[in-house]
């Protein structure tokens, strides 16, 4: 069965195509930025808490993958502000690359810390207040992915836009185009236009 993904001409139904990508990337930037400064700044904190505590390594490797994936996504969200603004394809093609590579990433992730979640834990099913977090989690998961694919589907249509309004026109620069014929006489037969033999 075959499906189109839809295309839209405006962004939130409201606000221009461009300028609304434009508005998301700059949100998302910021809000990639608090993160990661935040988290840098948390995991600092515990440092002196994982050199104590050698279980608490596994927790710092996600971590570290996590803060990781926040810096690969500042660097392309960069990539998508210029591309944007430069109406450049290439580089908004390759923020939707990206961009779908890093839901999958997301999600493989935030999978890894539930299963961390419950593996640390000696009974899972007793604890009501694990099984609340992680439901809580897997919420701001499933709503960011969302906003997440919405996003991806305005790059999409930006650059579908851009491809359509591409001026690529054939021109030829030769003004009154001649055929010389040259036979064994040495005489030369020239074709002109239509035009001028009338």
């Amino acid at each position: 069965m075959y499906t189109d993904i839809p295309s839209f001409t405006k962004c939130c139904f409201c606000a221009p195509l461009r300028y609304g990508l434009l508005v998301w990337a700059y949100f998302k930037l910021v809000t990639s930025i608090i993160i990661f400064v935040s988290a840098l700044m948390w995991i600092l904190s515990f440092i002196i808490f994982v050199i104590i505590f050698a279980d608490a390594m596994v927790f710092i490797v996600l971590v570290v993958v996590t803060l990781t994936i926040i810096l690969f996504d500042i660097i392309f969200n960069l990539v998508l502000i210029i591309g944007a603004h430069k109406k450049h394809t290439t580089l908004l093609r390759l923020y939707y690359r990206y961009g779908i590579a890093h839901g999958f990433i997301i999600t493989a992730s935030a999978l890894l810390f539930i299963v961390y979640a419950i593996a640390s834990v000696n009974d899972p099913f007793e604890e009501s207040k694990l099984w609340h977090k992680i439901v809580i989690f897997a919420s701001a998961i499933c709503a960011s992915m969302i906003i997440h694919t919405y996003l991806l589907i305005l790059v999409r249509s930006e650059v579908l836009k851009l491809k359509a309004n591409s001026q690529f026109m054939f021109t030829n620069h030769t003004v009154d185009p001649t055929c010389v014929m040259q036979g064994s006489n040495d005489v030369q037969i020239i074709n002109k236009d239509i035009d001028e033999e009338k």
